[in-house]
This record gives C-alpha cells, sequence and structure tokens, in this order.
C-alpha cells in the first residue's frame, strides 16, 4: 500500500502512521526522520542554522526519493505543501493522500511542550500560527483523497477510521 498522511504539525501522523504501517504490516518513513539522516540536523536545527527556504528546498527531494518506495506509509512534515512543486509530486504520485484535520486549539494543546523542536512554536505569535494552520489547510484539502477529523480520537481510533474508509473505497471503487 502506498499512503502519505498530510496535516498541521502536531496532529499525529507520526504516531498514527506509525501504528497504520505496524497494522498493514508496511514500511514506515518518518519525513523528518528522513531529514535527519541525510542533513545531520533535525528540521528546527536546519531551519535555525540555514532558512526555511533551504529546509523546504532539501525537504522536496527527500520527498521525491521517498515518493518512489514501491510500499510505504509516509508521515510528511506538517509544511510539506508550502513548495507548490512538492503539492504536483504528491497529486502524480501512486500515493493515497489522507489528510489528518483537527481543530487549532486542540492542535495548539499538543503542541505546548514540544516547541523545542519546532521553530514555527517560538516565531509565530497564537495569531500568525492561525494564520497558517488556516492557509494550510486549503493546501491539505487540494491534495487529499480521504480526509480524517482526529478531533477528540486516540490514535488507534484514528487508524481504524483510515483502514475503514479505505475498506469501505476499495468496496465501492
Amino acid at each position: 500500500m502506498q499512503i502519505i498522511l498530510v496535516g498541521f504539525m502536531g496532529v499525529g501522523k507520526t504516531t498514527a502512521g506509525q501504528l497504520l504501517a505496524n497494522t498493514l504490516n508496511e514500511p514506515f518513513i518518518d519525513l523528518d526522520v528522513e531529514f535527519t539522516k541525510v542533513t545531520n540536523l533535525t528540521p528546527g536545527e536546519f531551519m535555525r542554522q540555514f532558512s526555511e527556504a533551504r529546509f523546504r528546498d532539501v525537504e522536496q527531494r527527500i520527498l521525491k526519493m521517498q515518493l518512489e518506495q514501491p510500499q510505504a506509509i509516509i508521515s510528511s512534515g506538517g509544511g510539506v505543501l508550502t513548495l507548490a512543486t512538492s503539492q504536483i509530486l504528491i497529486q502524480r504520485s501512486n500515493y493515497y493522500v489522507i489528510y489528518l484535520a483537527s481543530n487549532f486549539d486542540i492542535n495548539m494543546a499538543r503542541l505546548k511542550g514540544d516547541s523545542e523542536q519546532r521553530p514555527l512554536m517560538t516565531e509565530l505569535t497564537d495569531q500568525g500560527l492561525h494564520e497558517l494552520w488556516q492557509m494550510r489547510q486549503t493546501h491539505y484539502q487540494e491534495v487529499a483523497d480521504l480526509t480524517v477529523n482526529t478531533n477528540g480520537l486516540t490514535p488507534q481510533e484514528i487508524v481504524a477510521k483510515i483502514i475503514s474508509k479505505i475498506d469501505e473505497e476499495q468496496m465501492h471503487g
């Protein structure tokens, strides 16, 4: 199976992705982990040391490489769709795109203790984060084959919902 999870930072892409990969017995790829393997810096460290533009360029090259995997569950970075060319790469791939959506306030509550790993949490005001969240929603919706609302759901419930929707689509599609 070829699935890529998209959504705002803190929505649970990595946790749900690992669980989904284990459940479906597929390899799991976390783009942020792959980024760190390639650059020897976390995305946060890289952005602080260089720039977001340079980060997005490297991230896109890693995305392109990973989309060539014949089978995988991929967890993307929250801003992977920032570059239009990354959106096109995902849309042209054979990967089924699942958008994990959540309420902004729920998302922010999940992120509060994790700002060290997420430069945008310290660089932007709450208003700035909300504007970024709103802007990215459009990008996620544009590429999504399936949207799963994660509000109030455990990772196990998110995965059960994804599998149920995929099974449903395979039966009717």
